[in-house]
């Protein structure tokens, strides 16, 4: 059962994708605060020499790793809705048809 609500979640709906934009939002947010902390840190001289640069690097790409992620799979989402040939709307009854 936890299989089939998983795929009732990933294949009917873009919510993990919406999810995942806005950790990457939030995670670039963090890294900024981070940023603002760490050079802070740095310029009282209360760091290892190499690990600003290092931890300023991680935590910005992969945030943004996350929102392009997320962005890429909305794009290819919407993508693979088009592909499927729903119609745009449902015909109830025909008209063209004379008793």
């Amino acid at each position: 059962m936890i299989a089939l609500a998983w795929n009732g979640v990933v294949n009917f709906s873009e919510a993990p994708l919406i999810l995942m934009i806005w950790f990457g939002l939030l995670g670039i947010l963090a890294s900024a605060v981070l940023m603002g902390w760490i050079i802070y840190c740095w310029s009282v001289g209360q760091t290892l020499p190499g690990w600003t640069s290092t931890v300023l690097i991680v935590a910005a790409f992969g945030s943004m790793q996350f929102l392009f992620t997320g962005i890429i799979g909305l794009y290819l989402g919407k993508i693979f809705h088009e592909t499927k040939h729903r119609p745009l709307f449902i015909v109830d009854e025909d008209c063209t048809k004379s008793e």
